[in-house]
């Protein structure tokens, strides 16, 4: 924030005229003193500019606002009188209600739900270091005076709560567990600027959110209990490293050999020429009748050449003793040599251990604050209090819809843990309990809650071993906006299925009688 940006109650602008040199640049905060002999002062820093006596207007203006000490000074610039006598010094006064000194500063944190408010009201779906450095920006002065500006309305200040005012917000701070929080965020109005008081102390923004408070000893034992006291995360590690080695086996088993030109036939199958080699032969007997999961491309993945598998799919022998393979995804010839191997897939099962470890270790580091929630639970630590939190309730109109009557106790507990978690929530039932019916309630009551956030920021990912199960999902959730995205496809099936399936429900949606949602 600027100096001129600075919220006032009054302003005045003086003409001073120097004695001698004035060594201040342009645009700085001055200190104005007024001697009792002579004319005022302007200090900056070791720097001291003597000026000549105001009038009288003007100086006793000067001198009762240097008596209340509720000011800011700008030197806005200096060089010949308007008058053409000598030079002059023009100073800009921003003046308030009143004054008030915190000699060691605040600390104004910036707390979970501070990210989201602050998120929701610029549309955006910032990082919390981003938000810590715009409210800075719009609180604190770019050259680091120590200045704030607070509203204290009709009444008196209060150490607890207050509200200060910045550049183009205002921003409501209250007491949180012992600590000052940035609880609101609005938008910077006349109605906002009444009885401003001025601060003289530093403010600083700070991030307070969970993940933000951890010093570097928490880091330290949130690893020792994932790597040391995790029975889990053993467990989780010990099969990652027997999965992968079944992956690799399975590939090995299958073989490799190289090839030396491939074509592309017309239904998109890719057909390779294998060069004559005892590989060569091993792998048409491997394969023989059957169908086989291969990649190619420069190298073997499961000899762990450091390579990059340029596609990847179903493959079969040719009568001509040819191997052709239908790619699982598009195919990018860029991509594919001209001249490579031909090997059992491992590329895709070793990148799915690859992230499974990736997972574990950001559980180990407390990288994310679900991570760190994870590995505390996993760890039979108690997880850490969630903080402020805005409540929604679990169930509207679309929820019961869905849900296909009144719901049970237990579905409605489900729904509100998982819409007003910040963190991790398990929804466990046997077969028949709703379970799928329950996750397309909360991704349709996350839709309603989060109608108005940015839409990169509020994403919902559905996930399953199977394809129907996604769909039915996908279906039971739709909330009449844009299709889903659907990664991935059954055997046998179209991309657009779901999006055929998707359009005739929501047909069928538009044709029922509109009706005002009870939230």
């Amino acid at each position: 924030m600027k100096l001129n940006q600075i919220a006032h109650s009054a302003e005045r602008t003086l003409r001073l005229t120097p004695v001698g040199r004035v060594d201040i640049p342009e645009g700085s905060s001055v200190r104005i003193k007024m001697p009792t002999a002579g004319g005022p002062t302007l200090h900056f820093g070791p720097v001291v500019a003597l000026c000549e006596r105001l009038s009288a207007p003007d100086s006793d203006w000067l001198e009762m606002t240097l008596a209340t000490g509720a000011y800011v000074a700008e030197l806005v610039s200096q060089g010949s009188a308007s008058d053409g006598g000598g030079t002059e010094v023009i100073v800009h006064f921003a003046t308030f209600d009143g004054i008030e000194r915190w000699p060691a500063g605040r600390e104004l944190g910036v707390d979970d739900t501070t990210v989201e408010d602050v998120n929701r009201f610029r549309d955006r779906a910032d990082s919390t270091n981003q938000v810590v450095d715009w409210l800075r920006r719009e609180m604190v002065l770019d050259n680091g005076e120590p200045f704030a500006v607070i509203t204290a309305g009709g009444g008196e200040l209060n150490d607890d709560a207050f509200r200060v005012v910045g550049r183009s917000i205002v921003a409501d701070v209250r007491m949180v567990d012992d600590r000052l929080i940035i609880s609101r965020v609005t938008r910077r109005s006349a109605a906002s600027e009444q009885r401003l008081v001025l601060i003289r102390g530093t403010i600083n923004v700070v991030d307070a959110t969970r993940l933000g408070r951890l010093t570097a000893e928490d880091r330290q034992e949130l690893r020792r209990l994932a790597e040391a006291d995790n029975a889990y995360l053993a467990i989780w590690e010990e099969y990652n490293a027997l999965e992968r080695e079944a992956a690799r086996q399975a590939a090995r088993d299958i073989g490799w050999a190289d090839y030396d030109r491939y074509r592309v036939l017309n239904d998109g199958t890719l057909e390779f020429e294998l060069v004559q080699h005892l590989n060569s032969d091993a792998l048409r007997a491997r394969i023989g009748g059957e169908k086989v999961g291969l990649e190619a491309g420069s190298g073997v993945a499961f000899k762990g050449d450091d390579s990059r598998a340029g596609v990847i799919g179903t493959a079969w022998l040719s009568p001509r003793g040819t191997i052709r393979l239908m790619p699982d995804n598009a195919f990018d010839p860029a991509n594919l040599p001209d001249r490579g191997s031909l090997s059992g897939a491992y590329t895709l099962d070793n990148i799915r251990v690859e992230r499974r470890e990736s997972a574990k270790e950001r559980i180990a580091q407390g990288g994310t604050m679900p991570a760190r929630q994870l590995g505390l639970m996993l760890a039979d630590q108690r997880p850490e209090p969630v903080g402020r939190v805005r409540r929604h309730e679990p169930l509207s109109d679309r929820v019961l819809e869905i849900l296909g009557g009144e719901p049970t106790d237990t579905q409605v507990e489900a729904i509100d843990l998982a819409i007003n978690s910040r963190d991790v929530v398990l929804i466990q039932g046997p077969p028949g309990t709703g379970k799928t019916r329950v996750i397309a309630a909360i991704q349709a009551r996350l839709t309603q809650i989060n109608k108005n956030a940015p839409a990169l920021g509020k994403r919902v990912l559905l996930t399953s071993y199977q394809h129907d199960a996604v769909a039915n999902l996908v279906l039971a959730a739709n909330d009449g906006n844009l299709p889903p995205v659907k990664l991935g496809r059954a055997e046998g099936s179209e991309d657009d299925a779901h999006l055929v399936a998707w359009t005739s429900d929501l047909q069928a949606r538009l044709a029922k009688p509109r009706s005002v949602d009870r939230l």
